[in-house]
């Protein structure tokens, strides 16, 4: 039986909100990264750029084709064309900028720099870096709207790309056309976040529903830039208001209104009709504020039946982390990852020497616990999260002292015992909560002295999730005592994910699937135990495809160094390929790095039941 593969596990798009990501000219950027899409057959990707110095340009095989496609325009100039090549927003705008353009607001493709999985790489000097695009299923719409019945670009449609492109007026018989293109490009853009700013400096996300809201006749405006300058996707929403995009509304210095009463019918019906797309639309983007003690999530989960604490445990790579990611990303949340060296100084805080002009104070610095205990007492009707990862990799006896005992909880959620902090403790704890919580229930919970701060509980809005490969566990192994006051969640190898990868060793493509598959068997037959086993995620590329590399000093390093380094020459190990049938030879992990180590990766596939799948 073939059954669809699970729902791939996709990281959530980074809103990149922050970012100075200003879009001069949408027109251009929007036809010209359309028009790419056409002249490379519509096929999903395209390497379009070639290093010239510091800068890049447009290649010239694409500037032909330029000049091709558009040579039947009229008032059609060669010249525009040429000048193309090195003078437009996809070889002059940064990489964070454009990806917030193309990627976040119009979801038109995604945009990558060819040789570095960085997007922060120019944002300083002068120099560019070739990029590709992956283009997206909007861009098959895009077309439809503007395509015959032959699916070819009418002329109409492509003199009004030409017109935007170099910034030129629109003759009257193609305006109705440049409208349909309008409204299909603001449909894409009204699941897009932004953000400004209220003038307590209360952060404000919204979409284009909420200007609409607010916006019910010709007298009606909304404040854009707030008590901040304008940042990131915002700038791309202003830059389509003031460049005439939106066929509804318009934009006069930072205030948007309605473009004339006539719309006022239209304008209602198209708002209803967002509001009923974004009921359906799933939630694809998400913003994710870790220890920011000001701002409440919107949609607060109902956690009252479930654990307070739990420890998320598995083999290597089970996607453990995202499982937690998954369970608290609407929510606040405070992070650490636990290693050999974390003590209760560095979990909790303690007095630290911090500059003061030119002279040496010592202050109190929180660490995570002291963070999400003081967040979640400031917010009590707002879950919140402290989530340790790596949590086994620590001394936990020794990172918890005293407060070992808070991790009992009674049937309401809070701690059954109080424990009582240092003074240093008590003194910031007093410091951030005095007058921002009720003293008396803070005391009455607590059993502190009145003001004083003295004892801590656990609020019962605050979690701990916690994350531990098995294989590791016996770098500090927890007591019996410890591991009774956690919940524990077992987090299976997913054999179906692990599909969406391959493994790419010289000119052939392998399974990942099948390889783990065929593996991890043996791993817990040698071991007795699944601890030691490969995760679906043990290795994660972005694009799904396992490199020679990776594989040899990622996946068999693993298995070299923590399960069969000393089955050398035994039965039981793995690492042996075949020449001759029947006549296995040994390895060992330095000969992968001899001039045959992919002959020798390749024999050891197939020596395991891995084939080549190309």
């Amino acid at each position: 039986m073939s059954l669809p593969n699970n729902i791939k596990r996709r990281t959530p798009i980074d809103p990149k909100l922050a970012v100075g990501s200003s879009l001069p000219n949408p027109r251009e950027l929007i036809a010209l990264t359309f028009l790419l899409y056409l002249l490379n057959d519509e096929k999903e990707y395209l390497d379009y750029s070639v290093q010239s110095g510091n800068t890049i340009q447009i290649k010239d095989e694409l500037i032909d084709l330029m000049k091709s496609y558009f040579s039947s325009i009229n008032n059609y100039n060669e010249q525009n064309i040429d000048r193309l090549r090195t003078d437009n927003s996809l070889v002059s705008m940064q990489l964070e900028p454009l990806q917030v353009s193309l990627q976040i607001v119009l979801k038109f493709a995604k945009v990558k720099a060819i040789n570095s999985s960085s997007s922060s790489q120019e944002r300083t000097g002068g120099v560019r870096v070739p990029k590709s695009l992956n283009f997206t299923s909007n861009l098959i719409l895009l077309k439809s709207i503007l395509s015959d019945d032959n699916h070819d670009l009418t002329e109409s449609a492509k003199t009004v790309l030409y017109r935007w492109i170099f910034n030129e007026p629109i003759e009257p018989e193609s305006q109705n056309l440049e409208a349909k293109l309008k409204s299909a490009l603001l449909i894409f853009t009204e699941d897009t976040l932004y953000k400004t700013w209220l003038n307590d400096n209360t952060e404000v996300f919204f979409q284009q529903e909420g200007i609409y809201d607010l916006i019910n006749n010709d007298t009606d405006f909304v404040d854009l830039k707030g008590a901040k300058e304008i940042k990131g996707t915002l700038r791309n929403l202003k830059s389509l208001f003031s460049h005439n995009l939106h066929p509804y509304l318009k934009i006069d210095g930072d205030n948007v209104s309605l473009r004339e009463q006539a719309l006022l019918g239209d304008y209602k019906d198209y708002r209803s009709k967002v509001a009923n797309q974004l009921d359906l639309t799933p939630k694809t983007i998400e913003i994710v504020e870790v220890e920011k003690e000001n701002e409440l999530p919107n949609n607060p989960q109902n956690l009252d039946n479930i654990p307070h604490q739990i420890i998320y445990y598995g083999s290597p790579g089970t996607g453990k982390s995202w499982e937690v990611n998954n369970e608290t990303e609407k929510e606040k949340s405070t992070r650490v990852t636990f290693h050999p060296e974390t003590d209760y100084h560095s979990f909790v805080g303690s007095y630290r020497p911090v500059m003061n002009g030119d002279n040496i104070r010592y202050d109190f610095i929180p660490q995570a616990f002291t963070k999400a205990y003081c967040n979640a007492w400031l917010n009590p009707e707002q879950p919140y999260f402290l989530i340790i990862e790596e949590i086994n990799r620590g001394n936990c006896a020794q990172i918890f002292g005293d407060l070992f005992q808070s991790l009992d909880r009674d049937e309401t959620g809070y701690s059954k015992y109080e424990v009582e902090v240092s003074t240093e403790l008590s003194e910031h704890i007093k410091s951030v909560l005095l007058g921002k919580v009720d003293i008396g229930f803070y005391n009455e919970k607590t059993k502190s002295i009145s003001e004083k701060f003295n004892s801590i509980k656990l609020p019962k809005n605050l979690y701990i999730y916690a994350t531990m490969n098995t294989s590791d566990q016996s770098l500090f192994p927890m007591d019996s005592a410890f591991k009774r006051r956690w919940d524990w969640k077992f987090v299976p190898i997913d054999y179906r994910d692990a599909d969406l990868f391959k493994v790419l060793i010289g000119e052939s493509i392998y399974s990942w699937r099948k390889f783990i598959e065929n593996i991890n068997p043996k791993i817990k037959e040698l071991t007795g135990s699944e601890d030691k086993q490969l995760g679906n995620r043990f290795v994660n590329p972005k694009d799904g495809n396992i490199t020679f590399d990776q594989f040899r000093s990622k996946v068999l390093f693993y298995l070299w160094s923590e399960v069969y380094k000393d089955e050398f020459g035994t039965q039981s190990s793995i690492f042996k390929y075949e020449i001759e049938e029947n006549n296995p030879i040994d390895f060992q992990f330095g000969e992968l790095y001899n001039d045959n180590a992919t002959d020798i990766i390749e024999a050891f596939l197939k020596f395991n039941g891995v084939e080549s799948e190309q």
